[in-house]
């Protein structure tokens, strides 16, 4: 099928009803940034329209993941949106069916949450590898400084950072999102809702990793994205920076996301951090059959909060 064309008005009208419905309150510099600057290509779209107004809405846009040193070009699920008047009439499993005819992507994933998941799994074919789960530290609590790790701001992601990527991806050996300089400031300094503190850990100049956080509402911090050195006093160390935010702005709750890091989630853990189930199903569906098995696999994916696009 031929690319779809969207006008300024047609974006409008899909971001207008998205708003809508969900409660959100995106606007065309959210838009431009994660549909048309996305450093993975363009959207991929088919909507309704009924009367000149959007009946039902299905976007994807492309990304790739790294496995076994390989990249794998594969899509993303967002905006599943369908006016109220029109739910119930199977418009988001036909809109979704003539999408991924339309991609180059060998793989399809998408978070779910309850009211989507019957959709994803039933009627679209996806596999649900796994619940993600919010680990919470309740806060006040105290974590020892490392005196020999220094803590500094990013104002930007330069190129020590894919380097840093390119080694721990073969430490991790876990699927993932290439971590590199142009995808984290795309992801984290160029995001136009949201703003985001990162930082790094140095020891001796060199670099330990980094860290990004953001403040939800005023009561929790979610670190949104991490990667680091397999070490525990660098985990801490995060961990130690994470509260002094906290204390700063006056936050009670740390939460983040962790997958298929068993050394880090046994560190955290022993900190305090609690285990608690959400809503979110991460669902993956693979077009061809026999290939790419290995993300089926929850356990191979290293996902953070910022691989859903909620956060």
């Amino acid at each position: 099928m031929n690319k779809v064309v969207l006008n300024q008005n047609i974006k409008n009208k899909i971001i207008s009803l998205y708003n809508q419905v969900f409660e959100k309150n995106s606007d065309i510099s959210y838009w431009n940034w994660r549909f048309e600057k996305n450093p993975f290509g363009e959207l991929i779209i088919r909507f309704l329209l009924k009367n000149n107004e959007i009946a039902s809405s299905y976007i994807v846009h492309p990304f790739n993941i790294e496995l076994n040193n390989k990249i794998e070009s594969g899509l993303f699920s967002m905006w599943t949106v369908t006016s109220p008047m029109f739910q119930k009439k199977g418009l988001s499993t036909l809109l979704a069916n003539e999408v991924y005819k339309m991609g180059n992507g060998k793989f399809v994933i998408a978070f779910s949450n309850e009211n989507s998941h019957h959709m994803f799994v039933k009627k679209l074919g996806f596999k649900s590898l796994g619940i993600m789960k919010e680990m919470v530290l309740d806060l006040p609590t105290e974590i020892i400084k490392s005196n020999s790790i220094k803590c500094e701001k990013i104002k930007i992601f330069e190129e020590e950072f894919s380097k840093f990527y390119n080694k721990q991806k073969n430490i991790i050996k876990k699927i993932m999102i290439p971590r590199t300089e142009k995808y984290l400031n795309w992801r984290f300094i160029k995001n136009p809702e949201v703003r985001y503190h990162c930082y790094k850990l140095l020891k001796d100049d060199k670099l330990l990793g980094y860290f990004i956080l953001k403040n939800y509402q005023n009561e929790k911090c979610h670190i949104i994205d991490f990667l680091l050195e397999n070490d525990s006093s660098v985990y801490e160390e995060m961990i130690y920076n994470t509260i002094n935010f906290c204390k700063k702005n006056h936050l009670t709750k740390i939460t983040l996301w962790t997958n298929g890091l068993e050394s880090f989630y046994s560190q955290i853990i022993k900190m305090g951090f609690k285990e608690i189930p959400m809503e979110n199903n991460f669902v993956v569906k693979i077009f061809e059959e026999n290939t790419l098995n290995e993300l089926n696999c929850f356990e191979n994916w290293y996902l953070t909060m910022s691989d859903s696009d909620v956060f």
